[in-house]
C-alpha cells in the first residue's frame, strides 16, 4: 500500500482543493450551431455571432447596462439563436452579463485574455 506523506493527507477531500462536479458540455462538432465572441467591457460590450462552420453572420456592439442586455437576448433570438445550441466565449468568468447568459442556458467559456493574446500570435 502507498503511504502519503502528511502534507498529501491534510489536503485529501478538502472542498476548496478538488474540483466541483461540473455540469457536462459535449465539444462534439455539431454540438453547437452558433459561436458568440463577447469582448467585455465597461461601457459597451462587442459581439461577434459566427454560424457553426464559423462564418460571420453578425456583430453588434451594446451597452454596459441592463438594457444592453435586455438588447443582447433580444439580437441573439432575431438572428435564431438557441440558447442550448450556442457557445459564448468571454474574458471574464463573472459579472452580470456571464449570469444572464448562464441562466438562460447558453454555454459559456470564460478565456483568459492572455491566452487569446498568445493565440493570435500563431
Amino acid at each position: 500500500m502507498r503511504r502519503l506523506c502528511k502534507a498529501e493527507r491534510q489536503y485529501r477531500g478538502d472542498t476548496l482543493t478538488t474540483r466541483p462536479a461540473l455540469l457536462e458540455v459535449s465539444m462534439e462538432p455539431n454540438r453547437f450551431r452558433h459561436y458568440i465572441g463577447i469582448d467585455w467591457a465597461t461601457e459597451a460590450h462587442r459581439i461577434c455571432l459566427l454560424d457553426h462552420n464559423g462564418q460571420l453572420c453578425a456583430k453588434v456592439s451594446i451597452p454596459h447596462s441592463g438594457a444592453g442586455l435586455d438588447q443582447l437576448l433580444e439580437w441573439l433570438a432575431s438572428h435564431g439563436v438557441e440558447p442550448a445550441f450556442a457557445a459564448v466565449a468571454i474574458e471574464t468568468p463573472r459579472g452580470a452579463l456571464v449570469e444572464t447568459l448562464v441562466e438562460r442556458h447558453y454555454a459559456v467559456f470564460a478565456i483568459n485574455p492572455k491566452q487569446l493574446a498568445h493565440f493570435r500570435d500563431r
